[in-house]
């Protein structure tokens, strides 16, 4: 990283100018090797080159054992990765101090810009010398036993006999931003210090492009066919550094059916801020904040095609100050607090369910899809009109399907505490923790709005007399799975993923004189609590499912979900440790210190990720077993259940006990 800054001030009596700027560069080479990977058991004992070394097919042959039977393996892609990244600042700033009476009132005014380049190149590793690299079977992999440690680093081209192999660009992005902001804020001081008071209001314009995109090679990635933006003109797909231009037509452009891939994305917002302290005893303070403020994320559009506007947020924070002195030397400070604010807008985690809607977003059959098939076979079987016009329907309620996002509003309170004790000038200790209450509320309303208005008509279809058992087991399957999502999705659920409460304890000791003057030692602990992974299920064996259409009884059984908002994660604790020495050498200060994060090596996972619907691969069955062990089926020969289990998609490892030594000298 390389960074280059300056500023320059000047005064003319209670005027203060400052104008700043400061230039950065940072760039990365980094090696993605998880492109397409999954971990595989080489379950084969013999290899299958000669049938007559098979057992029971001629005689044994040692060469023709396996050596790696039972050993795990990936086949991995490799892809490599390449970074720069520019970033540009320039702001002036001009105060203004002004003193009437008990009042202080300190004016400031902000104009500045910043700049963001972004330049990302994806490589794969492909062969070369077999025509156009798209081609499927021109993509390499790479086995690797995962007991053999890492794998190796392929950096330079390769040559494997006839092969010649290399890392090709399928994907490049030119992505820059700009954001203007201009800020006017006044500080009050009154009654030396007695109140103290800030008022602001702060604008900011967002611009953010895309110069060069190359879509995604997808011979490279895993396909069959590079994927050509059809808005633009033919390009030599055997071209291997293939670019595609996107040029800038402000206001709009549309060169993809993603809506997160138009651009330009441009918006201006206004938020404003007011905060108050007062200390009405020397050691007590009240306060209180009002802030505003959005996020910026990558464009969005409704289910109807409109795009959203950006988030928002706001909040309030009010709470107690506390600090005592003893000989100029504070012995405590505290700050309690209590904090709620509501952010609104799209959000990932009200993302929209075109998916499952229409096939026109790449499923492989969504619901309207579906309908449009079950009418088109009725309207065959019958020749009945109505049957035509239904399927005709159908199809453009698939076609018009777009990927969308919606909404939710997050809704966030709860209390936090800071202290710092110092019992004496050598000793000292911080505490701070939070404890956190939340909900989403206002989730996903156009979605709702959506299933509210064309469920009935999809659950219907569920017991269409026209259509195959396969057919409505498929629409129920794909209910159920917007049942569940919508399901997450209630009014009032706490958010997934956020931990119950937080909470840090550190405290260290300095020694001030005698032989160990300059050496301090400290440790401390961060606990961090329970959080709601996703819906919970039970495997409930007592469940009549009825009989098929034969008549004949199905299994009993069926998973069935617990009260309440859901599965939630174990509270988890890691310790830290710390030590340092403050010395002189050659009038010199030096500084040696060794920190230890994870002091105790804690090797506990932690589920990380939700739980899903019944369908979901996280939710296990096993088979009824006779008293002679053989499997049970029910009447109408599928297999019988005798219980289940639920288990988390993905967990998390604590990192291992790691010491960081650092060495500082002041010259």
């Amino acid at each position: 990283m390389v960074s280059v800054g300056g500023h320059a001030n000047y005064a003319i009596g209670n005027l203060a100018l400052e104008a700043a700027m400061n230039l950065q560069y940072r760039g990365s080479k980094n090696f993605v090797r998880g492109v397409n990977e999954l971990v595989y058991y080489d379950l084969q004992k013999y290899l299958p080159e000669r049938r007559d070394a098979m057992p029971g097919e001629g005689v044994d042959v040692d060469d023709n054992i396996n050596p790696n039977a039972g050993r795990a393996f990936t086949d991995t892609q490799y892809a490599r990765e390449y970074n720069r990244k520019w970033a540009r600042d320039y702001r002036f700033m001009a105060a203004y101090l002004f003193q009437w009476g008990i009042m202080d009132q300190r004016l400031v005014g902000i104009v500045g810009r910043r700049e963001d380049y972004t330049d990302r190149t994806v490589k794969g590793y492909v062969r070369t010398n077999n025509g156009s690299i798209d081609k499927n079977e021109n993509r390499v992999w790479l086995r690797r036993y995962l007991d053999d440690g890492d794998a190796p680093i392929y950096d330079e081209p390769q040559s494997f006999g006839s092969y010649e192999i290399d890392y090709l660009t399928y994907e490049r992005q030119l992505r820059k931003s700009r954001m203007n902001y201009y800020q006017a804020a006044l500080a009050g001081r009154y009654w030396d210090g007695i109140l103290n008071t800030t008022i602001g209001i702060r604008h900011d314009e967002y611009k953010e492009d895309m110069t060069d995109h190359l879509n995604g090679r997808t011979g490279i990635r895993g396909g069959s066919n590079i994927s050509i933006n059809p808005n633009l003109p033919d390009d030599d797909t055997n071209d291997p550094e293939l670019r595609i231009i996107w040029r800038s037509k402000d206001p709009v452009r549309i060169n993809s059916s993603d809506p997160t891939a138009r651009f330009p994305n441009k918006f201006g917002i206004t938020s404003k801020m007011a905060g108050v302290v007062v200390w009405p005893i020397k050691w007590l303070g009240v306060f209180g904040n009002y802030s505003e403020g959005f996020t910026t994320v990558n464009r969005s559009l409704d289910i109807y095609n409109n795009p959203h506007k950006q988030p928002d947020n706001k909040g309030i924070d009010l709470g107690l100050k506390l600090e005592f002195k003893s000989n100029d030397r504070i012995v405590f400070s505290g700050r309690i607090g209590y904090y709620k604010s509501q952010s609104s807008g799209p959000s990932d985690m009200a993302s929209g369910l075109a998916f499952n809607f229409a096939t026109s977003t790449g499923a492989r059959g969504g619901l309207w899809d579906m309908a449009r098939t079950m009418y088109e076979e009725a309207y065959r079987t019958t020749s009945d009109p109505q049957w035509d016009q239904k399927a005709k329907r159908a199809d453009d309620y698939d076609k018009a399907m777009q990927t969308y996002g919606d909404t939710v509003d997050l809704d966030v309170d709860g209390w936090e505490m800071d202290i710092m004790i110092n019992p004496t000038r050598a000793w000292s200790i911080v505490i701070n923790g939070a404890i956190t209450d939340n909900a989403q509320n206002n989730s996903s309303p156009a979605t709702k709005a959506y299933i509210a208005e064309h469920s009935p008509e999809w659950y219907a279809l569920t017991e269409f007399e026209y259509a195959s058992d396969q057919q409505r087991q498929d629409m129920k399957n794909d209910l159920a799975y917007v049942d569940m999502v919508m399901r997450n999705r209630v009014d009032g659920r706490p958010l997934v993923g956020t931990p119950d409460y937080t909470a840090n304890v550190f405290t260290s000791y300095t020694f001030l004189r005698g032989p160990l003057k300059g050496l301090k030692i400290g440790g401390g602990a961060q606990f961090v609590g329970p959080r709601i992974l996703g819906i919970h299920k039970y495997w409930d064996a007592s469940v009549d499912n009825g009989v098929d259409t034969s008549g004949k009884k199905k299994p009993t059984g069926d998973w069935k979900e617990t009260p309440g908002w859901g599965y939630k994660s174990d509270r988890s604790m890691i310790s830290s440790a710390m030590l340092s020495y403050n010395f002189k050498l050659w009038r010199r200060n030096f500084l040696f210190q060794v920190n230890v994060s994870n002091l105790f090596n804690s090797d506990k996972y932690i589920y990380s990720s939700g739980i899903g619907n019944s369908t979901a691969s996280n939710n296990y069955t096993w088979q009824k077993r006779d008293e002679n062990g053989n499997p049970v089926f029910a009447e109408n020969g599928s297999p019988q259940m005798e219980g289940g289990k639920q288990v988390p998609q993905g967990f998390r490892y604590t990192t291992p006990r790691k010491v960081t030594f650092t060495i500082r000298a002041t010259f």
